[in-house]
């Protein structure tokens, strides 16, 4: 008895529980004396199951994702009294394998999104950068006629990623200089 539970790592009265149930051959007599080799069979059939801390660091999840993994399916279960190894190792494996490629391509995607999200965002200098349309608006002019400008070099513009950004502070003062040419128009008009 005392060889079977130092080679189990179990208890005494979980080696007697074996016993009872058949899952162990053991002689009837007193002291009880358990078969080598039915031991060596059973921790062989018990080497195939796993606990659910076993199975997270198998996987490398934690309890509640291998709840849902369990609850899909992916991991087959059987029952037993609470704290025997209850999921089998391959089926626990092979879940890992596909749980873990799910991770890395949902991990792939949003660093996809993310690089895509600042794609069109404006240089980041510090500087408070306005679109086309916003430019357009402020010069009383049309997105195109910005566009013109900026590639005639009579208005400073950045390109990033087919998005034109102007600094505020330039449209500012082509729409003050705007307004002071007009102005400067009307005056001569009236004289």
């Amino acid at each position: 008895m005392k060889e079977a539970v130092a080679a189990s790592g179990a208890s005494e009265s979980t080696i007697r529980r074996r016993v009872r149930r058949g899952q162990l051959a053991a002689s009837q007599t007193r002291p009880l004396v358990v078969s080598k080799a039915s031991l060596e069979a059973y921790m062989s059939a018990e080497s195939d199951w796993l606990t659910w801390a076993q199975a997270c660091e198998v996987v490398g999840c934690s309890e509640p994702t291998l709840a849902r993994l369990i609850q899909s399916g992916s991991i087959q279960v059987r029952e037993v009294p609470r704290g025997v190894p209850s999921l089998e190792l391959s089926s626990v494996r092979a879940a890992g394998t596909v749980w873990r490629r799910k991770r890395r391509t949902a991990a792939k995607r949003r660093d996809r999104r993310e690089r895509r999200s600042t794609k069109f965002d404006p240089p980041d200098d510090g500087q408070v950068w306005v679109g086309s349309a916003v430019a357009a608006a402020a010069l009383g002019i049309t997105a195109s006629a910005v566009r013109q400008r900026v590639a005639a070099g009579t208005l400073p513009g950045v390109i990033k990623a087919s998005k034109l950004w102007l600094r505020r502070s330039d449209v500012e003062v082509a729409a003050a200089s705007r307004q002071f040419q007009e102005r400067a128009l009307r005056a001569d008009a009236e004289a």
